[in-house]
């Protein structure tokens, strides 16, 4: 190993102490953020902003209570189409368009890492059961079941484990990428969900999702 003398060796390990304390300090400061956006999210996602009067509605075993002048509506009722690709995979290529798999969406927002990639030609093979739209949602349907995240505006083919949502005329991208990943909802849907060893949502089972 290499090492200066004492004096030095000391300075050294004192500023990288100082910058270790800066980051635990930082992790702890992310952590709370955390807990306060989901906080803040069932309580919006709830209770809305300036409402006086609500009803009670059911969501699996639960009730909750909502705005009166809102609705509930099946996810099939709100979007356009799922877009599903489950059940094959399709060759991979050294470069070309990306692949995107379900390990690839955290929460509200997508990873580039670790981007396996397809050709042209596979797919234009691949993609036949619908191409997602910038603004539509990333739905993780198992492994993990619940992360969310917003399509980006460039091209990919799509992976099993992974369907995309196209939002109708009466919801937005970002309200359902926010309201799938709260709380209350990942409570809910994993009620549907079915599998011994992975626990996961079918097509069928997604679009009776509330």
């Amino acid at each position: 190993v290499i090492f200066p003398p004492l004096p030095e060796q000391r300075r050294i390990a004192d500023i990288l102490s100082t910058v270790e304390e800066q980051i635990q300090l930082t992790d702890k400061l992310i952590d709370e953020t955390r807990e306060l956006k989901k906080g803040l999210s069932n309580d919006l996602f709830l209770n809305g902003v300036g409402h006086d009067n609500h009803k009670n509605i059911q969501l699996g075993p639960k009730q909750f209570e909502i705005p009166q002048e809102w609705q509930i509506k099946q996810i099939s009722e709100v979007c356009d189409d799922i877009i599903d690709y489950r059940g094959k995979t399709p060759p991979y290529s050294d470069s070309g368009i990306p692949h995107i798999r379900n390990f690839n969406i955290e929460e509200n927002r997508l990873i580039m890492d670790d981007i396996d990639y397809v050709s042209e030609e596979t797919y234009d093979e691949w993609m036949t059961r619908g191409i997602p739209q910038e603004g539509d949602v990333f739905f993780t349907t198992e492994a993990p079941l619940g992360k969310a995240a917003l399509v980006p505006d460039f091209q990919f083919s799509l992976a099993q484990r992974l369907v995309v949502l196209q939002p109708g005329d009466e919801i937005t991208g970002e309200w359902l990428m926010y309201l799938l990943t709260s709380d209350f909802m990942k409570e809910y849907y994993h009620t549907r969900a079915t599998g011994s060893t992975v626990k996961g949502l079918s097509n069928r089972a997604l679009q009776k999702v509330k």
